[in-house]
């Protein structure tokens, strides 16, 4: 099986970690009640990944658990991320997908406490001695990329 940790063909690297963000837009915050606790957001519109089997609590790393029920499910991230940005009520995503809609102010993170959550992003390739040119120069960007 191709990507198996134990196949003598295959690689496998730590790119980074990441955990995922609870956020919305500004607008669609200004509507609600103040957030006072973590809590309060099991009264928000949660749109939840339909890929996401454990979408129903979120889990904050100072061990805290909320249970929320969504307000309609979606497939696709980008989907989930306009849907935020039109007001529709807050997502939960990894950091990278949503960093750069936070420094821009256009979605707001919920919390200072991050998910629990901390997923590593691998990259898988195949062993090979002579690696092809473009892999490797796809792999070496990577790596600088992320520092590894």
């Amino acid at each position: 099986m191709w990507g198996n940790d134990n196949d003598a063909q295959t690689k496998r690297r730590l790119l980074f970690n990441t955990h995922y963000t609870v956020c919305a837009s500004p607008a669609y915050l200004n509507k609600q009640k103040p957030i006072n606790k973590i809590d309060d957001i099991s009264a928000l519109n949660y749109i939840q990944h339909a890929g996401r089997l454990d979408g129903r609590q979120i889990k904050f790393d100072n061990g805290k658990v909320v249970f929320v029920e969504p307000y309609y499910f979606l497939n696709d991230v980008s989907a989930m991320v306009q849907a935020a940005l039109q007001g529709d009520g807050i997502i939960m995503l990894h950091d990278y997908e949503v960093r750069a809609y936070i420094e821009s102010g256009e979605l707001q993170s919920l919390f200072d406490e991050k998910t629990k959550e901390i997923q590593p992003v691998y990259v898988y390739y195949q062993n090979k001695k002579y690696q092809q040119p473009k892999v490797r120069r796809f792999l070496d960007f990577m790596f600088e990329k992320n520092n590894v």
